[in-house]
C-alpha cells in the first residue's frame, strides 16, 4: 500500500514491527527481506513516485567540495527507487567512507557499520539482477 504522508492527519500513527527509511535499492531490499521473514514493515520515503524538486531539496548539503564530489542533486534522488532512478543501469555499493561521521553535520554517524552491511551486497545484487557483488574500479 502506498500512502502519501501529506494526506495524513496530524498525529496519525503508523504501526508496524520495523520502519525502514529510504525506498532506494538498499531500503527496498531490507523491507522485502523483513516482510518475507514475517515482519510488518513500514517503508518511509521522502519523495514520491516521480521526481519532485521540493523533495530533492531536502537532500542538499550546505557544504561539499566540488573538487571531489558532485552536487547532491546529481548523486542522489529523493523518490521511490532512490538514486537508482538516475544510475543508468550502473550499480555500486556503499564505500567505507560513506559511513564516516562528518564533523560539520551533527549526528551524522550511521547506526550500522560498513562491515555489517557489506555481507548483504550479493543478496542485493541478486534482487536487482546486477551480477556479482564485485566492485573494483582498479585496472589490473
Amino acid at each position: 500500500m502506498l500512502i502519501d504522508g501529506e494526506s495524513l492527519e496530524d498525529q496519525y500513527l503508523l504501526q508496524g514491527d520495523v520502519t525502514v527509511v529510504g525506498a532506494g535499492p538498499a531500503g527496498i531490499v531490507v523491507a522485502l527481506e523483513l516482510a518475507k521473514a514475517g515482519y510488518e514493515v513500514i517503508l518511509v520515503e521522502s519523495g514520491g513516485l516521480q521526481f519532485s524538486e521540493r523533495a530533492q531539496n531536502l537532500g542538499e548539503t550546505p557544504y561539499f567540495d566540488q573538487r571531489v564530489h558532485a552536487a547532491m542533486s546529481q548523486c542522489t534522488r529523493r523518490q521511490i527507487g532512490g538514486t537508482s532512478t538516475i544510475w543508468g543501469g550502473r550499480c555500486v555499493p556503499y564505500d567505507p567512507l560513506d559511513f564516516d561521521a562528518r564533523s560539520y553535520i551533527s549526528d551524522s554517524s550511521w547506526p550500522v557499520s560498513y562491515e555489517e552491511i557489506a555481507k548483504y551486497f550479493q543478496r542485493a545484487c541478486d534482487k536487482f539482477f546486477c551480477g556479482d557483488a564485485e566492485f573494483d574500479i582498479r585496472i589490473n
